[in-house]
């Protein structure tokens, strides 16, 4: 369901030091049916933050070795919001960072983890990777349906409702 309405992951965070790679020590995961969408965090040399999407791992599912990255060219040790943005019309999920997109189509990664489910997680995971950082905000927005569709689910409601009108006693 959730896939067939779009939704929104939204990380505010500041990572602390420097010269840190992306990895799960600092990450936010978004499963979904046989999907998954990470972001991973690091930081340069300068210590401004790098975000990875990652799209396949070392067997366990905890060491990313691919995906796409982008590096802020400042912004060191300040909050930074990205928000990864799912569409159901591209079936990608497009990354803003501060409000301006810089990653587009993003698919995520297969997975059996979920099966049919949804999750959520932040935070430390995987054995390997280093890292910190100060979250300041997590969030998953799904849009409500559309008018249209809210208006047949109240036509079918009141159709249903016809035949079961109470009726008054009659004197």
């Amino acid at each position: 369901m959730l896939s067939n309405l779009g939704w929104e992951v939204t990380v505010r965070l500041k990572v602390v030091g420097s010269g840190d790679a992306p990895d799960f020590s600092i990450s936010v995961l978004f499963g979904i049916g046989s999907k998954r969408y990470d972001m991973l965090f690091g930081s340069g040399s300068s210590g401004a933050p790098i975000v990875m999407l990652a799209s396949s791992f070392v067997g366990d599912g905890k060491e990313p070795i691919a995906g796409s990255t982008y590096s802020l060219s400042d912004g060191a040790n300040e909050y930074h919001e990205y928000r990864l943005v799912y569409n159901p019309g591209d079936s990608g999920a497009d990354l803003f960072v501060d409000g301006v997109e810089r990653i587009s189509n993003y698919t995520g990664s297969d997975t059996v983890q979920y099966s049919g489910a949804s999750a959520m997680f932040f935070g430390a995971f995987g054995a390997d990777g280093s890292g910190s950082a100060n979250y300041n905000f997590v969030g998953l927005n799904v849009p409500e349906p559309g008018t249209g569709t809210m208006l047949l689910i109240g036509a079918g409601w009141m159709l249903g409702r016809r035949g079961h009108r109470s009726r008054l006693p009659t004197r």
